[in-house]
């Protein structure tokens, strides 16, 4: 068989609730998973693809790996870490002649996507209620092409492609606009009657 010439790194998991509520081994374990299984996944390839010259390495984060997302905070700073790394290796590998690649995906209809959807807030399920799943099969067709044009940021879908282009730019305008659903979902939730 020999070494591998295509790493794909899909570590996920998640469990959306309010910070304050959401235990500790929460955070740890997203973590571990999401941040730290992309980690060693990479370290037990890249020393053969180094070696021969060559080779590609996908890591999958998230659109929450470029936003940060209301109910969240186990998840999206795990998908940041993830950003963070791909882009040091990405400037690391590239004389070693190793593509690095990281794909954005959008919410995708997934057995874990509706396992998240027990413990979202209200405030969390308004935002995420904005766009429409998309299917596995089409964030994995969208990322294969994106690997196969050697793009480095990989983002299906415009509305990802409009945040992974200009999240820092739109984001005091997005801030304000996702603070008022939220200002709102929270008001339902603490006076539901009204």
């Amino acid at each position: 068989l020999g070494p591998p010439a295509l790493l794909i790194t899909c570590a996920g998991i998640a469990q959306p609730g309010h910070f304050q509520d959401i235990p500790i081994d929460v955070f740890e374990t997203t973590m571990a998973v999401n941040y730290f299984g992309t980690l060693y996944s990479i370290r037990a390839v890249c020393k053969s693809m180094v070696e021969r010259q060559q080779g590609t390495i996908l890591v999958v984060s998230s659109i929450a790996g470029l936003i940060g997302v209301y109910g969240y905070s186990p998840y999206c700073p795990s998908k940041f870490a993830v950003r963070g790394l791909a882009e040091t290796l990405r400037a690391e590998l590239k004389p070693s002649g190793i593509q690095v690649s990281i794909a954005y995906p959008p919410d995708t209809d997934t057995p874990q996507l509706a396992a998240e959807a027990k413990t979202k807030p209200l405030a969390t399920q308004r935002i995420s209620a904005m766009a429409k799943p998309w299917s596995a099969d089409a964030v994995a067709q969208a990322i294969l092409k994106g690997v196969q044009r050697r793009d480095f940021m990989i983002t299906p879908g415009f509305e990802t492609t409009l945040i992974g282009k200009m999240h820092s730019l739109l984001a005091p305008l997005s801030n304000r606009y996702f603070d008022s659903i939220i200002a709102k979902a929270l008001a339902e939730t603490q006076h539901p009657n009204q």
